[in-house]
């Protein structure tokens, strides 16, 4: 639920961006960032939640459902988006006010959906102290799947600083 909620803060975060013409790279990248650290942040217990939900075929068919029915979804806000930008003309004014327009609807959305997570009732388990956490996560620093998250971590970082210059690279 606070994941839920920073992102929504994160897509008003853009809508200020875009309603208030902000050019500057800093306000972005790191309105960016928070919005996906936060998607980083709701994936592994969101899925670890509907783990516990479903089991066996009933997993795999409800996974494999929801993604067909998200790709669709997505596939039909970015046409639609697209419309709605293309029809505003060629007054760029219009296009920025327009664009900013979308992501408050984006941010209503998406206080909508931590407000639906926030009503859910909390599963059944046995709960850990933050000295606990914390202690947990020295503990598992030293096994071999820590050193894979870490690796991953890296790949990942090294990929998204490069790719910005790969492009450019590419076209000369």
């Amino acid at each position: 639920v606070l994941g839920a909620n920073l992102q929504a803060a994160s897509v008003l975060g853009l809508y200020v961006i875009a309603r208030h013409g902000v050019r500057s790279l800093w306000p972005l990248l790191l309105v960016d960032t928070l919005y996906f650290v936060c998607a980083l942040m709701i994936g592994p217990p969101w899925g670890a939640w509907m783990a516990t939900l479903t089991e066996g075929r009933q997993r795999e068919r409800y996974f494999a459902r929801r993604s067909g029915w998200l790709q669709l979804a997505l596939l039909f806000a970015f046409v639609g988006a697209g419309l709605v930008l293309q029809r505003a003309g060629s007054d760029q004014g219009a296009k920025l006010r327009l664009f900013a327009a979308l992501h408050l609807c984006g941010f209503g959305f998406r206080v909508l959906s931590a407000a639906m997570l926030a009503m859910q009732p909390d599963l059944a388990s046995e709960q850990r102290s933050v000295r606990e956490s914390f202690a947990a996560v020295r503990t598992a620093r030293h096994t071999a799947d820590f050193g894979v998250a870490w690796y991953l971590t890296l790949l990942m970082f090294g990929a998204h600083v490069a790719v910005p210059f790969f492009t450019p690279y590419m076209l000369r």
